[in-house]
């Protein structure tokens, strides 16, 4: 024959109940919030399919009924335990969803911007060359945007010079570079960098030029 050990959640007679809950509260460890949840919720089966030879009966051996309360106390512990990190858990789980909204709501990282080019730096001499054939060019871009050519590594030049469909003026906008001509439309190239050393562009037709002081 098999017996069930049922927490039952009174105390015997001579006993107050908040002094149990006090010591299961300090032998489990467990706060007293759970602890009242565990008597709250009694009888509450502990163990079940527990053999003849160890439930309590009367007449029994005081060691062995201590023994099984003993059992009932850790195995309460245990159950109460459970109960406790499940609510922690479910705690968790519903906080989840609220943290995705927060990070989906955080602005956007400021250095994926545009950066700000200043027209500043594109006045003066450069030594500009052609990534693709690797010739280079001399130029003069001027503050009142006019642009100046001044030959190649063959055949460079003190004086401008002029030719045609050579580029006779500029103008920055943003991180877009327009190069005007006189005679043919007006070519407008993207930035890639910009600094008092440093100019290099691309633009939809593939050419990539790089520019530095002569």
């Amino acid at each position: 024959m098999f017996y069930r050990i049922v927490l039952q959640g009174h105390a015997q007679q001579g006993v107050a109940l908040d002094e149990v809950k006090r010591q299961f509260s300090y032998v489990t460890g467990l706060p007293p919030s759970v602890t009242e949840q565990l008597f709250g919720t009694a009888p509450t089966v502990i163990k079940r399919q527990v053999p003849a030879a160890d439930a309590p009966a009367k007449r029994r051996d005081p060691r062995r009924v201590k023994a099984l309360v003993a059992v009932v106390v850790v195995a309460g512990a245990l159950l109460a335990a459970y109960q406790y990190q499940e609510t922690l858990r479910a705690d968790r789980a519903s906080a989840a969803p609220t943290q995705a909204v927060k990070r989906v709501a955080e602005p956007a990282d400021p250095a994926a911007e545009i950066p700000a080019f200043k027209a500043a730096h594109v006045v003066g001499p450069w030594r500009c060359t052609d990534q693709n054939t690797g010739t280079s060019t001399f130029w003069e871009y001027g503050e009142d945007g006019a642009v100046a050519y001044f030959g190649d590594d063959l055949g460079r030049s003190d004086k401008p010079l002029v030719r045609p469909g050579l580029p006779t003026g500029w103008a920055l906008e943003g991180n877009r570079l327009t190069l005007r001509h006189d005679a043919t439309p007006s070519r407008t190239v993207t930035l890639d960098a910009l600094s008092l050393s440093a100019l290099d562009y691309r633009d939809a037709q593939g050419d990539h030029i790089r520019c530095r002081r002569p």
